[in-house]
């Protein structure tokens, strides 16, 4: 493992001659900077490290320095975290009907002519593949968020009954607080305690006279 990394700034030794045994040898740039603070500028290969001094690269071997690391390069920052896209796979959105021809979006997606007979039509979100854009099911292009009016809404299914159809029951009462999607029948059968009864649709069967 490599003993001083990328930032590290260490010491040159002071005590290095023409006589000292380094790997590759003694250099004048060596004894221009002995004693001086070095910025190490990577780690190319085992026990030698990149410098950058007076407008060059030096190659220095580690025994060139002091073992004791001045200032410790600084840990990289995280990356900010990324805003979640605002659509996902699946998602139906509409394209802006007013989009133009050259001009760049969210100053980073470029609107080409290619993409104009998508104008105003309603395409589907195939994936968020790059950090500033979308693809879609319906071609190859690159899009981003502004270059659509919003998300779809999909259409309702017709209702299976309608009110005044006779029907007859096939599933479970619900006697729970959820309704969403159920019918509220009437049930003719006087033995029931509850006359007016919420029932989902396939629980439900229409009655033909």
């Amino acid at each position: 493992m490599a003993k001083f990394k990328k930032g590290d700034v260490v010491r040159v030794r002071d005590d290095l001659t023409a006589e000292t045994d380094l790997p590759g040898g003694f250099t004048r740039q060596m004894g221009l900077y002995r004693g001086q603070l070095v910025t190490i500028g990577g780690s190319m290969f085992s026990g030698f490290y990149n410098v950058f001094l007076d407008g060059g690269i030096w190659f220095w071997p580690e025994s060139v320095f002091y073992d004791c690391v001045v200032t410790p390069a600084p840990e990289p920052e995280p990356d900010p975290e990324k805003p979640a896209p605002k659509y996902k796979p699946g998602d139906k959105v509409r394209v802006r009907d007013d989009l133009v021809d050259g001009k760049i979006y969210d100053h980073k997606v470029l609107f080409v002519s290619s993409m104009e007979r998508f104008r105003g039509q309603v395409v589907t979100i195939k994936d968020v593949p790059f950090v500033d854009g979308y693809r879609i099911e319906e071609g190859l292009f690159k899009w981003s968020e502004s270059m659509f009016y919003g998300l779809v809404e999909a259409p309702k299914p017709d209702p299976q009954f309608k009110t005044g159809d006779r029907v007859r029951l096939t599933g479970t009462i619900n006697r729970g607080p959820d309704i969403d999607g159920e019918y509220r029948v009437i049930i003719d059968d006087a033995n029931q305690n509850c006359p007016v009864s919420w029932i989902k649709p396939e629980g439900l069967e229409k009655v033909v006279d």
